[in-house]
């Protein structure tokens, strides 16, 4: 068993959008659960003050979720309670995160991969839910006291509340979870993508695929996905 180590990420808090180009594959979410649309032609996230305008809008009532999204870009697909936010490429490779001795060749590389749901809890509850029994003794009054590099506070937009990151050699996962109010948590799961890493050795062939997303350009979509979410009544 590999030891386990904690970073921390250090998410920049300006969301310029620098323009690139992106374009869609098929995706293996295609035909299982329900998805909105995601054009395969090319999109531009361009950097001006009106770029949200032309993202889709996306509302769910009953799990009281609503935000934009680069519908060009970007898939959505709803997982019950959860939505998924998904960009995956057409290409042969072997996971970099699978280490079965037997590992099978992977189709796709996925090099977004965002999961959102509100979970109608407190924090505490939220957390004592979604995360290994051990992190209950992070708490402190019913709130979660820092842990540089494991637990840190966070802020996206007008959402603040906490990241708790864990991984091993770069695979992993960043876990967010913003208080909403004292009923309702926001909780996000943000998978690393250690292919476009310099922890991958041939990170440059990933990153010279065509349309891909690299590690800052991903950091900044997110953020900026979030910064439009809003808590449906």
């Amino acid at each position: 068993m590999k030891k386990i180590t904690i970073v921390i990420l250090s998410l920049g808090m300006f969301f310029t959008l620098s323009i690139s180009t992106l374009t869609f594959g098929e995706s293996k979410y295609q035909k299982t659960k329900k998805q909105y649309k995601a054009s395969t032609t090319k999109d531009k996230i361009k950097n001006d003050d009106n770029v949200l305008v032309n993202w889709e809008s996306y509302k769910n009532k009953k799990n009281r979720i609503e935000l934009k999204y680069p519908d060009k870009i970007i898939k959505l697909i709803e997982d019950g309670t959860k939505i998924k936010l998904i960009h995956a490429i057409p290409y042969k490779h072997y996971d970099f995160c699978d280490e079965s001795d037997d590992q099978p060749m992977v189709n796709e590389f996925t090099d977004f991969d965002v999961t959102i749901e509100v979970v109608h809890k407190n924090l505490k509850e939220a957390v004592s839910e979604k995360e290994l029994q051990f992190v209950a003794k992070y708490f402190k009054d019913d709130m979660l006291y820092n842990e540089p590099g494991f637990i840190d506070d966070i802020s996206i937009g007008s959402l603040k509340g906490y990241q708790i990151t864990s991984q091993c050699e770069g695979c992993g996962t960043y876990n967010y979870y913003f208080i909403l109010n004292s009923k309702n948590t926001l909780h996000i799961k943000r998978q690393m993508i250690p292919e476009v890493k310099s922890i991958c050795g041939n990170h440059e062939e990933y990153l010279k695929l065509p349309g891909v997303i690299s590690q800052e350009k991903e950091q900044e979509v997110f953020s900026k996905i979030i910064t439009t979410f809003k808590l449906l009544e």
